[in-house]
């Protein structure tokens, strides 16, 4: 149901894992990371070098046909 979209369509989500206590769920498309675009497996691994979830991950996702933004932050 994606029109005009590219992005990583998350298939799997770690229960009470950083992305699960954000609401992330399979089906949600992830855009871009730390506001580095991503149209494939490769971009998202590259984009997330050097991230870290201490400080906080930037996503841009699509769920539900709206875009918004949702930052991983790791349990300190």
């Amino acid at each position: 149901g994606l029109k005009n979209s590219e992005g990583l369509i998350i298939t799997e989500v770690e229960e009470d894992g950083p992305a699960a206590k954000r609401g992330l769920k399979p089906g949600i498309v992830i855009t871009e990371v730390n506001k580095k675009p991503v149209a494939d497996l490769r971009d998202f691994r590259e984009a997330l070098k050097g991230a870290d979830l201490k400080k906080g991950v930037r996503l841009g996702i699509v769920s539900d046909g709206f875009s918004k933004f949702e930052v991983l932050k790791s349990a300190e």
